[in-house]
């Protein structure tokens, strides 16, 4: 009777061991599978988000330079091929790349809403370039702020996601370990009943023996699972790097283009100077050329073409020095826009640049800038960085502080202090009211909501300023006094 009942409580506690070894080869391949569906498709639907942005400024700036012809619904197309993505993300859905499932969180949720506010205003912005045909104005400042905003979001998205993916994963691995502890443990109670079972202890040796070999086999299929989830990892990981470099080469183009739509405008008046004085240079040429053939040439008429040769040559060559200025000024605007490398470089000739490559601008309105800065100061930073902050400082005195009068100034002043690089900017337009002086590093803030302004300009140089630089700026202005900034960052 005794060994019945041994007999019976072995057999349950085989049995109970049976139903837990199911359940965790069951949780393991069901739970993996699941997170490899949930939440792949989302990081793929991130990646194309930013691709779709991307082709859309390209595919804009190429139709304004006249390179290719492509409808205005065409480029919007891809804005709202990307808004489908960040709205699956929410509510979830389906197209011909897979099946999206969304992620119950609400701070994820309320990241993907931004972002599609932020490809709404992308597709008003896209829309208003469009239809002005125009390579270099305030919408293009706007689309390049937006568009710099939404590749910062999207990255922060990704990384939240990825948090996401990492948490979800660490609970898998835990779940995994506590439920093989469990097994363990449940084996150990059957290897003590079998142990204290005399009578059955022997026949049930070869039991011990097979749960072990289950244990084995559970212990290599999941150690397979694992290594198969880590090669998908890692080659969905180099999927994301060849289409981060494919948005960053098409982002560096559509940047490119639109510097050299600006060129024109400063190069077009040195190089039509020289060519009118060499016009003039060859008319009195062919002149002395006929005085001479008839013997009518005098002394004088021989001198005075030396010096209108002298006054036409001088005057070309100011005028060809003048274009090879602007074209090494261009040149080094254009490499910073493209990247954000990080080297030792002169801080003023970079900064001088930026005011030459907006000088069309400047004098549209009649407003002078004067630089006051040590040329032989060296900081080790991304010239790409600096260069933004000070093209949507200048842009932004040109739009809000110098609204309605001219022949303003604006100073910039730049010095060493502490082995920190301490920068004053200061117009003196018409200032800021104090009820909102504090708002305008918000996102969205402008005052300019009418006129088409998107409120990034001022977020974006705070955002370069405090984490990228890891630096502070401060701002101070009196209505009718002008406004001032003090920005301060390491060396």
């Amino acid at each position: 009777m005794r060994f019945i009942k041994n007999v019976n409580g072995i057999f349950y506690s085989v049995l109970l061991l049976g139903i837990i070894f199911i359940t965790a080869i069951y949780f393991s391949f069901y739970r993996g599978y699941d997170m490899s569906e949930k939440y792949y498709p989302l990081v793929d639907a991130t990646m194309v988000m930013k691709l779709r942005v991307a082709r859309a400024n390209l595919f804009l700036e190429k139709k304004i330079s006249g390179d290719f012809d492509i409808g205005l619904e065409n480029i919007k197309e891809h804005v709202n091929i990307a808004k489908w993505y960040a709205n699956a993300m929410i509510h979830g859905g389906k197209n011909y790349e897979g099946v999206y499932i969304p992620i119950d969180n609400d701070k994820f949720n309320y990241m993907i809403n931004i972002i599609i506010e932020n490809l709404d205003e992308l597709n008003k912005l896209i829309t208003k370039k469009y239809r002005s045909q125009i390579s270099l104005d305030n919408t293009t400042n706007e689309l390049n702020n937006l568009t710099y905003l939404l590749e910062n979001d999207l990255d922060e998205l990704e990384e939240k996601l990825k948090l996401i993916i990492e948490h979800d994963l660490n609970n898998y691995r835990m779940m995994e370990f506590l439920i093989i502890t469990g097994l363990i443990f449940s084996l150990m109670i059957l290897l003590f009943i079998i142990y204290k079972n005399e009578d059955s202890r022997l026949s049930f040796v070869k039991t011990i023996k097979k749960q072990k070999s289950d244990l084995e086999i559970l212990n290599d299929s999941l150690a397979e699972t694992i290594k198969i989830e880590v090669a998908k990892n890692e080659d969905h990981q180099q999927k994301i790097f060849e289409h981060e470099k494919v948005m960053l080469e098409e982002s560096n183009m559509a940047a490119l283009g639109a510097l050299v739509a600006g060129f024109s405008h400063e190069i077009n008046t040195p190089i039509g100077l020289s060519i009118t004085s060499i016009t003039h240079l060859i008319d009195l040429s062919k002149n002395l050329e006929k005085l001479f053939k008839n013997n009518d040439m005098s002394e004088d008429d021989f001198k005075m073409f030396l010096k209108k040769n002298s006054e036409v040559s001088s005057s070309v060559y100011k005028s060809l020095q003048r274009t090879a200025d602007l074209i090494n000024s261009f040149k080094k605007v254009s490499v910073d826009q493209s990247t954000n490398h990080i080297f030792v470089f002169p801080i003023c000739e970079r900064i001088n640049d930026v005011i030459v490559s907006l000088n069309y601008q400047l004098k549209k309105k009649k407003i002078t800038v004067k630089l006051e800065c040590n040329e032989e100061l060296l900081i080790s930073n991304s010239p790409g960085l600096i260069s933004q902050i000070f093209t949507n400082l200048i842009t932004n005195s040109l739009i809000h502080g110098f609204v309605e009068s001219k022949n303003g100034t604006i100073n910039i002043s730049v010095y060493e202090e502490d082995s920190n690089i301490c920068i004053i900017y200061k117009d003196n337009g018409k200032g800021i009211k104090e009820d909102i002086i504090e708002k305008i590093f918000d996102r969205f803030f402008t005052t300019k909501k009418s006129s088409g302004g998107s409120g990034l300009g001022m977020h974006i140089v705070h955002n370069i300023v405090t984490s990228h630089l890891s630096g502070t700026i401060e701002v101070k202005s009196e209505l009718g006094e002008g406004v001032e900034f003090k920005i301060v960052f390491s060396k």
